[in-house]
């Protein structure tokens, strides 16, 4: 596979991946599940979460507060993220 020198490493890390995973069915699942509104819709959801909880840390700059608060808001966010319906 030759590499185009025009991909950005973002871009050729993703073409790389596709490549790779080309061919699974849970890939092509996760694939589709991206491109669907509910999953954009959530994605939003969890951008808007990590501003709040920036601004959580910013507020209280305790490290116990901003682990708390990062944990917490990373599994928020995996948990909105893999919902199936």
């Amino acid at each position: 596979m030759p590499i185009p020198s025009s991909l950005s490493p973002a871009r050729l890390a993703r073409a790389a991946l596709d490549w790779l995973c080309g061919g699974r069915a849970d890939y092509r699942a996760f694939r589709e599940r991206r491109a669907t509104r509910s999953h954009k819709t959530r994605r939003g959801w969890c951008v808007w979460l990590w501003i709040a909880a920036g601004l959580v840390m910013v507020a209280y700059p305790r490290f116990d507060i901003m682990f708390v608060v990062m944990l917490v808001t990373t599994l928020v966010c995996f948990m909105l993220l893999d919902a199936i319906n």
